[in-house]
């Protein structure tokens, strides 16, 4: 429940872990709800590797999990502007 101290919102953890579509679905709902997001973005040089260049530690993770990942080809910040949620004003976290 919240309180004039506590609010809801999604907190969706970071751009290399959550794909594009679930991203875009998340940002339509807070937009149209006002519901805030947190999320991690452009924590390390090791991720904007990855989200560039599908490189790098990340990707040695995935393949570890035989996890599949499409790599966007842009920076975390420009993944998510392009995926709406800055669009809802999110808080950015590192």
């Amino acid at each position: 429940e919240e309180t004039e101290l506590v609010k809801v919102g999604i907190s969706p953890h970071a751009p290399y872990t959550v794909s594009r579509r679930l991203f875009e679905l998340i940002a339509e709902y807070a937009v149209a709800r006002d519901v805030k997001i947190s999320t991690h973005a452009a924590e390390s040089a090791a991720e904007d590797e990855f989200m560039r260049r599908g490189a790098g530690f990340f990707k040695g993770v995935y393949e570890k999990y035989n996890f599949e990942w499409a790599t966007p080809g842009v920076s975390s910040i420009e993944y998510l502007a392009q995926t709406g949620i800055l669009n809802a004003r999110p808080l950015l976290a590192h």
